[in-house]
């Protein structure tokens, strides 16, 4: 199952990106909960976001702003990827 939603995971989070330069409603939702199912499905994923959130200001207030908003459960899933106090930014 959970190599399904990776699967699921990976085509949404492209289709998001797509969807963010279209006039699609809805497209940073789309490209969010991909990025949320990758995340609580690999550890390797969740380093590499960890990396991407202490290296770009912008995208890290995203996942913050995101945290706050989504809800419990969703909100802890993206708070694993925050960076670090030792990360450089």
């Amino acid at each position: 199952m959970q190599f399904l939603v990776k699967i699921f995971a990976m085509i949404l989070v492209p289709v998001g990106l797509v969807a963010l330069m279209l006039p699609i409603p809805g497209a940073f939702l789309v490209l969010a909960l991909g990025i949320t199912m990758l995340i609580a499905t690999s550890e390797k994923s969740r380093k590499h976001i960890r990396a991407l959130r202490a290296r770009y200001t912008r995208f890290n207030r995203s996942m913050e702003w995101l945290e706050d908003r989504t809800g419990e459960r969703v909100g802890a899933i993206l708070r694993q990827t925050q960076p670090f106090e030792n990360d450089e930014v």
